[in-house]
């Protein structure tokens, strides 16, 4: 927090530590406020209100900032943090709180993070609670070795994103699907015609023989986001680990775009009318020859020599799945699981068209 050492402002549960400057105080000037903050460097600073923590540090994930669920991302309070179940009951209860950490609904606040017997705030914006903690780890490699893969226009069963979940929470878990972004440079809704889900029995992060559909995957392009559904839930055992493939097939030409319209006249326009079949490659290549033929006419015969249309580079588009969330909670608890370690990406996958 940077201000004037004649500043003051106020915070109650809040966290103020781990700056990144080298030089700079986590706070200067005065701390008001209704207390209970955890405040890890306080030189130049003075903190005001009662059952403050100074001088400690506040224990954060070396993770930072990370989807640890809920729709944005937070900064998990590690098992040692003193910050747990030192905050005021009351502040989680009023209105902008809500009884809930900043992760939403499924994170229900206060809860006995040092298992004391007694349910305390934690200070800050994150509940250690006791909803069961899933890793999960995206295969950026799809099994090929790199991550970036490149086929070319009507590729089938393209590994998109691997997906393994680590269950060690303690119960089993339900995973009812998992959810992300897209990025690229294709047309999602258009070049993809069909995407689902493998159980991806040997961990391999690609499709093989014998592996079988377990989901159905729904992708917005507009949105820029996909989402993928198990029917039924599938159950990942305490201790146990499963693995899926987000498979995509690719059409054979890519989504129409625009092409330059040449001198010509009605000739040109004729030929164009007959070739929205084609690729946009061959496209281009078509509309080259068209135009010769209407330069041939417009000189009316004259015998001058017009070069073959050159054919142009394949084109060439970019498609990438990001995983940023997971649906699962535990069987016994009935809680949301936690999800470690998201966000995750697949391979950068180049199209090019035929």
């Amino acid at each position: 927090v940077l201000t004037t050492s004649e500043s003051t402002f106020a915070a109650t549960n809040t966290i103020i530590g781990d700056n990144m400057g080298m030089s700079a105080n986590d706070v200067s000037g005065t701390v008001d406020g209704g207390g209970y903050n955890l405040v890890e460097d306080v030189s130049g600073a003075t903190v005001n209100g009662p059952e403050n923590i100074t001088g400690m540090d506040a224990s954060l994930s070396m993770d930072a900032l990370a989807l640890n669920g809920g729709p944005t991302a937070t900064v998990a309070l590690l098992s040692d943090s003193p910050a747990i179940d030192a905050g005021l009951n009351s502040v989680c209860a009023g209105m902008a709180i809500n009884n809930v950490d900043q992760r939403g609904a499924d994170f229900v606040r206060p809860a006995d993070g040092d298992v004391d017997g007694t349910a305390t705030c934690d200070i800050g914006a994150y509940e250690v609670t006791d909803n069961p903690v899933a890793t999960i780890s995206a295969n950026g490699n799809t099994g090929n070795g790199s991550a970036t893969v490149t086929v070319t226009a009507g590729a089938t069963e393209v590994a998109a994103l691997g997906v393994s979940i680590d269950n060690n929470s303690g119960e089993a878990l339900s995973v009812s699907g998992f959810a992300g972004t897209l990025s690229g440079s294709g047309d999602f809704d258009a070049d993809i015609t069909r995407a689902d889900v493998v159980l991806d029995t040997n961990g391999n992060g690609m499709v093989d023989s014998g592996e079988t559909a377990v989901g159905s995957a729904t992708i917005n392009g507009n949105a820029g986001t996909f989402s993928v559904s198990f029917s039924p839930a599938r159950t990942v055992a305490d201790g146990a680990s499963e693995n899926y493939v987000l498979a995509v097939d690719f059409g054979d030409t890519f989504a129409a775009t625009s092409l330059p319209m040449l001198a010509g006249g009605s000739l040109l326009l004729l030929g164009l009318a007959g070739i929205s079949g084609f690729g946009r490659r061959k496209q281009l290549m078509l509309v080259g020859a068209i135009a010769a033929a209407a330069a041939l006419s417009a000189c009316n015969g004259d015998s001058t020599v017009v070069p073959p249309p050159v054919e142009p580079a394949p084109d060439s588009r970019t498609f990438q799945f990001t995983l940023t969330s997971v649906d699962a909670q535990g069987q016994m608890s009935g809680f949301a699981a936690q999800p470690a370690g998201l966000p995750q990406s697949g391979p950068l996958i180049t199209v090019l068209e035929q």
